[in-house]
């Protein structure tokens, strides 16, 4: 009888030292949960990239906005006063969409004290609807040409060139931004910005006036 339950004990250890191996061995083979991952605003230079959400709380998926659920002053107050950055971010999609309705709020976010709502207002914008609006327009880009935000700086530097000759008080604040910015895509920017200013001011000496060419030296 002994030698029984000898045998039974050691069977019984077997076993739950397997199924311990067994646990630990699947424990080790799980992978971590990806990061999740949302898609930014499209910029002058392509489509949005895919970030990690934790890097950038504010991106949103562009394509997940109806601009029609809900009326344009909501959409203006969301942007405006929404604590979610993400909220503010699609509040700014669904106004780009909206066109001349979506206009007055994107032009109030780009002036707002919020970074974020900046931004997103910014880059939220569409050109056509940028460029029929140039008086007010340019005085609020040479403004965020100053802005803390470099992603900010780098958008409205490439944003001024497309007024084309109208861009033109503002080449010396983009050579100075082409020479001394710290970060590297803001100067890039700014000397294809100039780039294109200078040959917009090269067409306008084929029309009788004087080319300049505004490139830094």
């Amino acid at each position: 009888m002994a030698t029984s339950a000898t045998l039974v004990g050691s069977a019984t250890r077997s076993l739950i030292l397997l199924g311990c191996l067994a646990a630990l061995s699947l424990g080790c083979s799980r992978r971590a949960a990806p990061v999740a991952t949302v898609r930014g605003p499209a910029s002058s230079a392509g489509p949005g990239n895919v970030v990690p959400a934790t890097t950038q709380p504010w991106a949103w998926d562009p394509s997940a906005v109806s601009p029609n659920s809900k009326p344009v002053a909501e959409w203006g107050q969301q942007l405006l006063e929404a604590r979610d950055p993400a909220a503010r971010a699609r509040a700014a999609v669904a106004l780009g969409q909206l066109g001349d309705q979506g206009y007055p709020s994107l032009l109030k976010g780009m002036q707002s004290d919020s970074e974020v709502t900046r931004r997103v207002s910014l880059q939220s914008l569409p050109r056509q609807e940028m460029v029929k609006h140039e008086r007010e327009m340019l005085p609020v880009l040479a403004i965020l040409l100053r802005d803390a935000d470099p992603e900010i700086r780098r958008a409205a530097v490439s944003r001024i060139s497309w007024f084309g000759k109208a861009s033109h008080p503002y080449v010396t604040s983009l050579q100075h931004l082409a020479r001394n910015d710290p970060e590297g895509n803001v100067r890039a920017a700014a000397d294809t910005a100039l780039i294109a200013i200078q040959e917009a001011m090269i067409g306008k000496a084929v029309t009788g006036g004087e080319g300049t060419d505004v490139r830094p030296r």
